[in-house]
């Protein structure tokens, strides 16, 4: 899965954690690919940002959200609605020294019931057991349907 990590600083934190990222003037919020190590100059983050809102990729894929990717990295996105809503995040972290400020309770995981009344955990009851997710152009897609043999 795609990292996308959001720079930012304690400042801002207070009104980030009940209102969500916005774009602040810009055109979309800007993320990095990865956490820069000390010293590290990475596209798409300040150097000296002190805290790393984590993006739940596959939660806003899914929701609808659009991320698109520049030219120089940098993953590039409006939200839902002009928000990145605090529920996307999937954990918040302080640079220095490390520590794990926010992270997201896991959603219980989807079940299946099968015709004999067996579930299978991680699988909604309208999703194909053999169906698979396939992501394109940051536009999230449904499960195919397995073809017939």
């Amino acid at each position: 899965g795609e990292t996308c990590v959001h720079g930012t600083y304690w400042s801002s934190w207070e009104s980030i954690k009940v209102e969500g990222l916005k774009p602040m003037g810009r055109n979309h919020v800007h993320f990095a690919i990865h956490e820069p190590n000390a010293g590290e100059v990475v596209s798409g983050m300040r150097a000296g940002c002190e805290l790393f809102v984590f993006l739940n990729v596959q939660k806003a894929l899914l929701a609808g959200m659009k991320l698109y990717r520049s030219s120089n990295g940098v993953l590039l996105s409006r939200g839902l609605s002009g928000v990145i809503a605090p529920e996307y995040f999937s954990r918040v972290v302080q640079r220095w020294p490390y520590k794990v400020i926010m992270q997201a309770t896991p959603e219980a995981a989807p079940v299946k019931l099968l015709g004999d009344g067996r579930r299978v955990p991680g699988l909604r009851p309208d999703t194909p057991a053999k169906g698979k997710l396939s992501e394109g152009r940051g536009a999230a897609r449904r499960p195919e349907a397995p073809k017939a043999p």
